[in-house]
């Protein structure tokens, strides 16, 4: 009797993917290297950053030169394995790879300067566990910066999506602009930036802090 899980079957796809996965992201290097500029916007010199569902590491290895220190963290045994592969060939020493569930993260309350969780709560079973950890793990006053395909925002995205899941890709949540908020909030979330990143699949590029930190920043009494 097979008892495999969700969560089994999703790191056994991107296992699967990790030798191609940068041959295809590369079709959407428009929306990457913009996603890129936005979160090193967000970032300073100082920042101790997680990378919550790293995939190759991409992202973590192009602002390593900006932040202090980067820990990402991905559930495929593979991914891990280009991704400190690619670390490796670039001589970047201050990003650390690991394998961890983002249901399950390591390190203690409070570690880090930023989340990012680039593309990743709509291939979750579980965005708002996912979410608890960010929070938990995040800062006094730091970010979380959660690009987000939003495969509900329109007809056109809502087919792409849905070919996407039809081929295996996991998609658990086909999430609109709206809804992407509507969930950071119900965990505990302020969004203080939410723009639209154009590509075949939109992009919701949204920039949030702990909603009783942002209330007391900005004056307002938290709920």
């Amino acid at each position: 009797m097979s008892h495999e899980t969700a969560a089994d079957r999703d790191a056994a796809f991107w296992d699967g993917m990790a030798r191609r996965y940068d041959r295809h992201t590369r079709y959407l290097a428009e929306m990457y290297t913009e996603v890129v500029r936005r979160i090193l916007q967000e970032l300073s010199p100082d920042d101790s950053v997680l990378d919550v569902g790293t995939g190759t590491g991409e992202i973590p290895l192009l602002i390593a030169g900006k932040v202090s220190s980067v820990e990402a963290v991905d559930v495929s045994r593979e991914m891990i394995a280009t991704a400190r592969e690619k670390g490796r060939k670039r001589g970047v020493r201050n990003v650390a790879f690991s394998i961890h569930s983002s249901y399950n993260l390591p390190f203690r309350d409070a570690t880090f300067h930023a989340v990012i969780a680039a593309n990743v709560l709509h291939v979750v079973e579980r965005p708002a566990a996912l979410l608890a950890e960010a929070f938990r793990v995040l800062g006094k006053h730091g970010k979380l910066i959660a690009p987000t395909y939003v495969g509900g925002e329109s007809i056109r995205a809502r087919i792409f999506s849905w070919a996407l899941r039809r081929t295996g890709h996991p998609v658990y949540t086909r999430f609109t602009s709206r809804s992407l908020r509507a969930l950071l909030e119900r965990c505990g979330f302020a969004v203080t930036l939410q723009i639209p990143v154009k590509n075949l699949l939109p992009v919701s590029f949204v920039v949030a802090r702990k909603a009783d930190e942002e209330a007391e920043t900005s004056g307002i009494p938290p709920m």
